[in-house]
């Protein structure tokens, strides 16, 4: 039989049922529709469940979706704080590094500036040395005929024996202009030297307010008198002028390192954190200008034999920063050449009380500064402990710091101060009721800047460390009674 089909898109619900050709009859068909029904309930009822049961499932997954994504959440922020702390110190280190780098191309600069005019300096030195040989050799028999004839004409006045004497002494200044400066191989250490009557200062401690033998006039920013300060020493290494395989002939150069003051004529006192780690040191005593050797008295070079260093020395904290160095061979006194004093034990001078810091350092703080080439000298006041360590808590220092038992204070006026390079300097003060005669009451140690703010300057208690110092001098078998009143 052909079973008629509705056409596509048409319904059997729209069949005409009174046709001879439809294949049910009216009563079929609701039979039909009727027993259709109870299976759709039961498809709709199985769905339904389906659907609840879809939907648990969904919750599930989107609450584990939920919680994972908090926890990765959480983890990420975390990531992110750690990110820009890390960022942060990268930050800080670059910027620490911007200026180290910058520190170095500056020191850098300099040194290739120092280079060129060591290169230049060395070239003049050793033409001037050619020439003064060249007229010492030539003027011999002048002078020695000069000699002759001064004495003969000048013996019946008495004067003939103070001018010879002073030919002599200008013919051996003008021999000792030729090993200064330029060193061909090691330091001298040469015992002779030129003496003087010290009849009228007798013991240590003098200075020389005028200075000694030579006038000057128009002094600025507080240079010092020739031979002003008679104790005051530098410390100088001994360094190859050129790398060792471009060096055949074996000259050095002088670099200088810190200052320091002689206390016998073989023994310096210097602050450790200089010298500590140094070696071939010497010491120069009676320098004044570093640029020029035609003073009056030339200055004396010593090598440094032994240096004993504070068993308690920290370099971190520089406290008890304290030296001796031992020379391989005395220093001659004479004008610009001599011993400074100590205090005794203890005997630490008034706050308040006006002293004296010399030194060849920078004249103000950071890059811009410049090492001195005349020794320069500054006035400062004491500061008594407990005005120091709060005048330092101020700065970065923070209110927490304590200064400690081995430092003492001097300065605080605005523009006023020691600075760097001058470390190891002695600060002399006043001894009362002896005009122009001091004791060392301290070393340059460490400094907040350079007297911007009026911050005073640290240095070493020399007082609280006599008895250190006089042991190792005893033990080293020299007198510890040149330096004591």
């Amino acid at each position: 039989m052909n079973v008629r089909r509705s056409p596509p898109g048409k319904s059997n619900s729209y069949t005409n049922l009174s046709s001879p050709n439809n294949e049910f009859t009216m009563e079929q068909q609701i039979t039909h529709r009727k027993r259709k029904q109870p299976e759709h309930s039961i498809c709709n009822c199985n769905c339904s469940s389906e659907i609840q049961e879809l939907r648990k499932d969904l919750t599930t997954m989107l609450q584990k979706f939920t919680d994972t994504q908090e926890t990765t959440m959480t983890l990420m922020r975390e990531n992110i704080v750690d990110m820009r702390t890390q960022l942060n110190d990268i930050k800080e280190a670059t910027v620490n590094l911007n200026n180290e780098q910058k520190l170095m191309k500056t020191q850098l600069s300099d040194l290739v500036i120092k280079t060129n005019y060591t290169d230049n300096k060395i070239q003049t030195l050793m033409t001037e040395i050619k020439q003064i040989n060249n007229k010492t050799n030539a003027n011999e028999s002048e002078i020695m005929l000069i000699k002759s004839k001064t004495a003969i004409n000048l013996h019946s006045s008495g004067l003939g024996k103070n001018i010879m004497q002073e030919i002599q002494d200008r013919t051996s200044r003008e021999r000792n202009i030729i090993i200064v400066g330029l060193q061909e191989g090691n330091v001298t250490n040469s015992e002779e030297g030129r003496s003087y009557d010290a009849s009228e200062r007798q013991g240590c401690g003098w200075r020389n307010p005028n200075g000694v033998g030579l006038m000057t006039t128009g002094e600025v920013g507080g240079e010092a008198k020739f031979a002003e300060f008679p104790w005051m020493v530098a410390i100088l290494k001994t360094e190859p002028l050129f790398v060792k395989e471009n060096n055949p002939s074996g000259q050095n150069m002088n670099v200088y390192v810190g200052g320091g003051s002689l206390i016998h004529p073989n023994v310096v006192l210097t602050t450790a954190h200089y010298v500590v780690e140094a070696n071939r040191l010497f010491v120069r005593a009676g320098e004044w200008d570093t640029q020029t050797t035609k003073e009056p008295y030339p200055h004396q070079d010593r090598e440094v034999m032994k240096i004993a260093v504070h068993k308690n020395f920290n370099k971190k904290n520089l406290y008890y920063d304290i030296a001796l160095l031992f020379l391989k061979f005395p220093m001659t006194l004479a004008p610009n050449v001599g011993l400074v004093c100590l205090p005794s034990h203890r005997q630490r001078v008034p706050a308040g009380t006006r002293c004296l810091a010399s030194g060849w350092g920078r004249d103000k703080y950071g890059l811009s500064g410049q090492y001195q080439v005349i020794l320069k000298k500054i006035e400062l006041p004491i500061v008594d402990h407990q005005t120091c360590q709060r005048q330092l808590r101020l700065t970065r220092l923070g209110r927490h710091f304590k200064l400690h038992s081995t430092f003492i204070c001097a300065g605080g006026e605005r523009d006023k101060d020691t600075c760097n390079g001058d470390g190891g300097s002695p600060l002399v003060c006043p001894i009362e009721f002896q005009n122009e005669r001091y004791i060392q009451s301290g070393m340059v140690a460490w400094g907040i800047g350079c007297g911007e703010d009026g911050t005073p300057g640290v240095y070493v208690d020399v007082a609280g460390l006599r008895d250190w110092i006089d042991m190792n001098v005893a033990a080293a078998g020299y007198d510890t009674s040149v330096y004591s009143l």
